[in-house]
């Protein structure tokens, strides 16, 4: 309660000073929080000890901060419009909050250090409030007389601090405290707001991912780390046959079933993938898959793993490319046609060659009595033989460019004499110059020989028609590393043409595209198709008017390559073979039959697999087997081949055998080892390389 009437200076009564000191405690028992206890505070000491002004200021930092005021500056409201701060060390108050110490001016116009307010007063008393040592605020009055107050006011309004110290400092925590809560509470109400919104996000993408994963083009399904199925899209549910309600939770294996190739048997896992071994993601090839009803399909696919600190699943893609390979294999099959036309001239000219050099040498032979001595005759037939072999090689190499088919890649194949003979082939009839540099130290690439020489000669075919006046070719074979440390066998193939635009450089491995009057446009999308299904790439570059340069970029393979099948003549003493002869042509059959006689081998010779079997019986009985079995692939009404080598083994099961046939996309020619024959021949073959494969089968069988 106020008393108005009590004097300043009746505080100096010991009782009244007492008085006013409870009645200032007992106010402060009712003070809510930090801004209503300074309040009373200052509403408290200003009405208690008779003041015309009292303010609090609270020390926040290095500043002292008005925070409630009584009298001519305070406001019935409790609010303060115009708040003064005052730095620590400045003013009459910054000086007290600085030293701790009271001060009691008589007379602020004789103070430099008087800041004058919208109170102008003429003395001052200003007090600290000192809690644990040091100055938390600052209790400061002002009248508008000079000397106004004394030592007895100085004590009272001290001893009010000291009482109101203890309450500020724990309103102070309580203030901070609450602040925290408040922060706190307004975080984790933003948190759990932004975490709803993300959420909300989320689930709004992964309904978004979910729908695209859906709806494109390509099969796609994810697997947890053991491999079992956790989505299927819709495009592998159709591929797979598998609705996603019942996949999911299956083996990977179970679901996704495919095969190397049709001719394979037995399914390919996914865990036995390269690229899961490697931790390198990638393509993995092609396979033939099989769905849940049997149908089976021609898919691409590449297999990645989930990233983390363990394998946390894997995602399979994949895509049905039947008809992707069965267009490629028409244009393919276009192309070889285009091919030959163009090859025709050159092959027609050297083949009416040697014919001519046949004919000419026999004829020679026919007049060769009345021409001269023995020796003449003897030249004769050796020209015939030579040209003879000469002309074999064509057809032999019209076979290889028309073979198709994917890739069968059975063996590692030394590219070197690849190369040379398909430059020699293509260039035959031309006006072509050829620089080959083949290094001889290129290492073998696993690749089907017939399509790796389509790719060639139509690079080959493609540089001589860009050169119609002639001039020179440079072809390349060479050893090199990728960025990566991979080896790669790469051959190039460089002309002096016209070179090509950059503008047409980006097509010309597309389909039916080309920059000339003739041709279907078809060469380079061929070859582009075989080197890509075999694993490898491309490169080109040109500049017009001074050439283009085509690059082929084929794996190295760790196997040795296959040489030539012609083993060398033996060095040892020629053996005696009973050898069983199955050929259903006549004329070829008394040719074997006379030059395995000469050799030193008995022949029994038969034109159809039973007379085979009835041979093979026979000798069997009169204990006279046979040494080795040369079997015709083609037979008329089937039943030659391997076919006829298995009823063979029944009766005799340590029997070697040698295929032969003039056809050289023949599986039982093509996989000879794999059939069960030892070795095999090519029609035409030399009466010397035939002796040598029947020793070597034998050898090999022995082995």
């Amino acid at each position: 309660m106020s008393d108005p009437e009590l004097p300043a200076s009746a505080a100096k009564s010991p009782g009244e000073h007492l008085r006013r000191i409870n009645a200032f405690a007992l106010a402060l028992l009712d003070a809510q929080d930090l801004d209503d206890l300074l309040w009373s505070i200052s509403d408290r000491a200003g009405e208690i000890l008779g003041f015309e002004d009292c303010v609090v200021y609270l020390r926040v930092g290095d500043v002292m901060v008005q925070r409630a005021a009584f009298g001519v500056k305070g406001l019935d409201e409790r609010k303060i419009f115009n708040r003064i701060e005052i730095p620590v060390g400045e003013g009459i108050v910054g000086t007290v909050a600085e030293t701790g110490v009271a001060e009691l001016i008589a007379d602020t116009g004789e103070d430099p250090r008087y800041i004058l307010d919208e109170f102008p007063g003429r003395s001052e008393l200003t007090v600290p409030v000192l809690y644990e040592g040091r100055v938390i605020a600052v209790l400061d009055s002002e009248a508008a007389e000079a000397a106004a107050y004394g030592p007895a006011d100085m004590e009272l309004l001290q001893s009010v601090a000291n009482i109101a110290a203890a309450r500020i400092a724990s309103a102070v925590v309580d203030e901070k405290l609450r602040r925290a809560q408040d922060a706190l509470r307004q975080a984790n109400e933003d948190l759990e707001r932004r975490v709803k919104e993300r959420t909300v996000e989320l689930e709004r993408q992964r309904e978004q991912l979910r729908l695209i994963l859906r709806s494109i083009g390509d099969g796609i399904i994810s697997t947890d780390g053991r491999g079992r199925v956790v989505f299927m899209s819709v495009v592998a549910e159709f591929l797979t046959g598998w609705p996603a309600e019942k996949a999911v939770g299956l083996p990977l294996d179970k679901v996704y079933r495919v095969l190397a190739s049709e001719e394979e048997e037995g399914w390919v896992s996914w865990r036995e993938r390269p690229q899961l071994a490697e931790g390198t993601p990638s393509e993995s090839g092609e396979w033939i898959l099989e769905s849940r009803g049997h149908e089976r399909r021609r898919v691409s696919e590449s297999l990645a793993a989930i990233q983390g600190e363990a394998a946390a699943g894997w995602v399979l893609v994949f895509r049905d490319v039947t008809q992707q390979r069965r267009v490629e294999e028409e244009l393919r099959r276009t192309q070889q046609l285009e091919s030959l036309g163009a090859l025709a001239g050159g092959i027609a000219h050297d083949f009416n060659n040697y014919l001519t050099i046949i004919q000419g040498n026999l004829e020679f032979l026919s007049l060769s009595p009345e021409l001269g001595p023995f020796e003449h005759l003897l030249q004769a037939v050796e020209g015939a033989r030579q040209a003879s072999g000469q002309a074999a090689g064509l057809p032999r190499q019209l076979m290889t460019l028309a073979k198709g088919g994917g890739p069968m890649k059975t063996r590692a194949v030394d590219l070197v004499p690849l190369v040379r003979q398909a430059t020699e082939f293509c260039l035959s009839g031309s006006n072509l110059r050829a620089e080959l540099d083949l290094d001889a130290d290129l290492g073998p690439v696993d690749v089907d020989e017939g399509q790796i020489t389509q790719v060639l000669n139509n690079l080959l075919i493609n540089a001589v028609q860009v050169m119609p006046d002639g001039g020179d070719l440079r072809v390349e074979a060479a050893t090199r590393t990728d960025d990566s440390g991979r080896s790669w066998s790469v051959i190039s193939i460089e002309d002096e043409g016209p070179g090509i635009p950059k503008e047409t450089l980006a097509r010309i491995f597309d389909p039916f595209y080309t920059t000339r009057d003739a041709g279907s446009g078809l060469g380079l999308t061929t070859a582009h198709s075989v080197i890509q299904r075999h694993g490898g790439f491309m490169k080109v570059s040109s500049e017009v008017g001074r050439g283009t340069r085509f690059e082929v970029w084929l794996g190295s393979s760790r196997a040795k390559p296959i040489v030539a099948k012609v083993p060398p003549r033996p060095k040892a003493e020629p053996q005696s073979f009973h050898v069983l002869v199955l050929e259903d042509e006549e004329g070829i059959q008394r040719i074997l039959a006379k030059a395995l006689t000469a050799q030193g081998h008995r022949a029994s010779c038969v034109t159809a697999p039973d007379q085979a079997l009835e041979e093979c019986t026979r000798a069997q009985l009169n204990e006279d087997r046979f040494d080795v079995a040369l079997l015709d692939v083609t037979m008329p009404g089937g039943g030659g081949g391997s076919k006829t080598l298995a009823r063979l083994r029944k009766i005799q099961p340590l029997l070697p055998a040698v295929v032969m046939s003039g056809y050289s996309d023949q599986m039982d020619l093509e996989h000879y080892q794999s059939r069960g024959f030892q070795a095999a021949l090519m029609k035409p073959f030399s009466l010397s390389e035939l002796g040598g494969v029947l020793k070597e089968a034998v050898d090999q069988f022995s082995e």
